[in-house]
């Protein structure tokens, strides 16, 4: 059985950046990266799949380092992180994996949608909200059922039909 995992921070300062998680659902997450510069302040959002280590030995084996998620390294940038501009742009990725989680969670756990084609993309896009709107139609069919259900055991309670029959 493997070891629980330390959940990776929702606020920490790294290299002179300020890294504040704005959402998170599995592993996916969407933080806003902020720095202070001679020129003014600047910030960025990042989506990405976090990721994680089973924990390891530094120090020639005397130090063990717990099992912990992570942020994405910076050579895996593109396929498991992305930078954008606006927060608009960013949440715009975070939703498209936040569905295609649903649909192919593997897919989103490698964050292998490199190289797949705008098609496939689209494919993906597609299945995923026909998947959303079957669930909705799921769930109003199960409330129509539940109402009727309820208003059949109201009918054949003899109180209730007393009481509409003679108000006072």
């Amino acid at each position: 059985m493997k070891a629980p995992f330390r959940p990776l921070a929702t606020e920490f300062t790294e290299r002179g950046f300020r890294y504040r998680q704005i959402k998170r659902v599995d592993n996916l997450a969407l933080y806003r990266v902020d720095r202070k510069a001679i020129s003014g302040e600047y910030h960025h959002y990042e989506v990405i799949l976090v990721t994680a280590h089973d924990g390891f030995y530094v120090d020639e084996g005397k130090t063990f380092i717990e099992p912990a998620e992570i942020y994405p390294p910076a050579k895996v940038w593109g396929t498991r992180a992305w930078t954008y501009t606006t927060k608009e742009d960013a949440e715009k990725r975070y939703d498209f994996f936040k569905n295609l989680l649903e649909i192919e969670p593997d897919r989103v756990s490698f964050g292998i949608t490199r190289g797949m084609t705008d098609k496939q993309l689209q494919k993906l896009r597609e299945a995923a909200a026909k998947k959303k709107e079957e669930r909705a139609a799921a769930a109003i069919e199960e409330a129509k059922l539940k109402l009727e259900e309820g208003t059949k055991h109201d009918k054949s309670n003899p109180k209730n039909k007393k009481q509409k029959d003679n108000p006072c």
